[in-house]
């Protein structure tokens, strides 16, 4: 059921927009085609140091769904007993081969976007899911304000650092980790109901909720914007030299799009996951 969900969420607008882009013959997809629709371009991007062009961003996405396709059967196949220490050590594993992977392979691409290195990451949102299921009490001892500003204040100097002495290394295999812990505890702080005030009001404002809703469609076709735009605007007769603007122009673009891409396409094929639910009607009586 987890996999035939997963389906429905993420393939139908990607396999869309990429057979559409191989039938118009867009830039390089045709030479990437066998790489695009196995989900696998990060792999191809990590031993060729390659760059993608306006299919760059899709290293993550193919991260995903490689992720997916071994640890579930982990998790469901190694004894309940063993699964902490399992998470724990995948973590380490990201962290060591991103290292190894990075001094002495010398390949800073591929300790980026290889799912091994990336390890530390996606573990830190399955050691997350776990202490918050079965160890709870851990997570009323990690779940303190002052361990999160602390965090998010480090990371802030970590940033300034990096841009003023151009730290690579620190940033590949140190400040990527530092990120994962810092995404961990906001969601936490999330989850908890632990935002107040101003950053609430925000983070439940119907436009940033929607914009949740749509992320995905956002995250597949903002990297192809850049291109209808320089089409569109000159029939316009429009032109912008400043950045602000032209951001702006394009994150509007990109929103309006997603919105269209998900009363079409997406939100129909999503209401199929309630034919196929986590767990059967018996199970859940």
């Amino acid at each position: 059921m987890f996999f035939a969900r997963r389906v429905l969420r993420i393939f139908p607008i990607y396999y869309l927009l990429i057979f559409g882009l191989f039938y118009i013959d867009f830039r390089n997809t045709r030479e990437l085609f066998p790489w695009l629709i196995t989900y696998s371009t990060n792999i191809y991007q990590a031993f060729e140091v390659a760059h993608l062009d306006r299919f760059n961003h899709f290293w993550s996405l193919a991260v995903e769904e490689q992720f997916y396709l071994f640890w579930p059967f982990v998790i469901v196949y190694i004894k309940p007993s063993l699964t902490l220490k399992v998470i724990i050590f995948s973590i380490l594993l990201g962290i060591g081969v991103k290292a190894y992977m990075y001094f002495y392979l010398e390949n800073w691409l591929a300790a980026s976007i290889l799912p091994i290195c990336c390890l530390h990451s996606l573990g830190m949102g399955a050691l997350l899911a776990y202490l918050t299921i079965y160890r709870p009490h851990i997570i009323d001892k990690i779940y303190k304000q002052w361990i999160f500003y602390v965090v998010l204040v480090l990371f802030i100097v970590e940033l300034y650092f990096q841009k003023v002495y151009g730290l690579k290394w620190f940033k590949v295999n140190v400040n990527n980790l530092h990120f994962s812990i810092l995404a961990a505890l906001i969601i936490l702080k999330a989850s908890k109901n632990g935002y107040t005030g101003f950053v609430k009001l925000i983070l439940e404002h119907p436009f940033v909720v929607y914009g949740g809703k749509i992320s995905y469609g956002m995250y597949i076709y903002h990297f192809f914007m850049i291109i209808l735009y320089k089409q569109i605007a000159p029939m316009l007769d429009f032109s912008t030299k400043n950045d602000f603007v032209f951001v702006g122009i394009l994150f509007i673009s990109t929103y309006l799009l997603s919105d269209l891409s998900w009363r079409i396409i997406e939100s129909p094929i999503n209401s199929l996951k309630s034919k196929v639910p986590y767990l059967a009607k018996s199970e859940k009586d």
